[in-house]
């Protein structure tokens, strides 16, 4: 999956066998998905479960918009222990993945919230294009990066007009209690 480089869990698939047998890849994938999920996956990034959770407790709204598909969504949100998001937007509810913004679009629209009110949180160029065009607030999520990312990612990231960088999910949290 990764030499595929993928926006889209399911177009990635597309791309790599015969139509007639995405399904039966996909199906395949998930199951070592879960097998694996565990021993690969490296946990949740330090402070990304407490954040999401005084996000919530500070009542704001939390969704998701992701290129995985539902069922890889639920094999990592039941082992992660994520919590629950007002809305999911997967792979199987967009037509095109981001950069496009059709997914974000959707996700405002299921949550009716103007994008003005709304913050979009990422970790890839694509994501930033993809707020930047749904007239989204983007803030980069840079604890994802490597030290040796970061510089290259943050000057590609800046060329799309961000709203702002954190480093770490506390960071995040102090932002939108501010009134962000």
């Amino acid at each position: 999956m990764r030499a595929l480089h993928p926006t889209s869990e399911l177009g990635a698939f597309s791309r790599a066998v015969p139509a007639e047998r995405v399904a039966e890849a996909h199906a395949d994938f998930l199951r070592y998905y879960r097998l694996l999920h565990t021993e690969l996956c490296g946990g949740l990034y330090p402070g990304v479960a407490e954040a999401l959770a005084a996000l919530r407790a500070n009542g704001l709204t939390v969704g998701l918009v992701t290129g995985k598909s539902r069922g890889a969504w639920e094999i990592t949100r039941d082992l992660l222990s994520l919590g629950d998001f007002a809305v999911f937007v997967g792979d199987e509810d967009v037509s095109e993945p981001k950069p496009s913004p059709e997914g974000l679009k959707l996700a405002i629209e299921r949550l009716e919230v103007v994008p003005e009110h709304a913050v979009y949180v990422g970790d890839s160029v694509n994501d930033a294009k993809a707020a930047r065009d749904a007239g989204l607030r983007f803030v980069a999520a840079l604890w994802a990066k490597s030290p040796d990312e970061l510089p290259g990612f943050l000057e590609r990231l800046r060329a799309e007009r961000i709203w702002a960088e954190v480093s770490e999910p506390a960071q995040l949290v102090a932002l939108l209690e501010a009134g962000g």
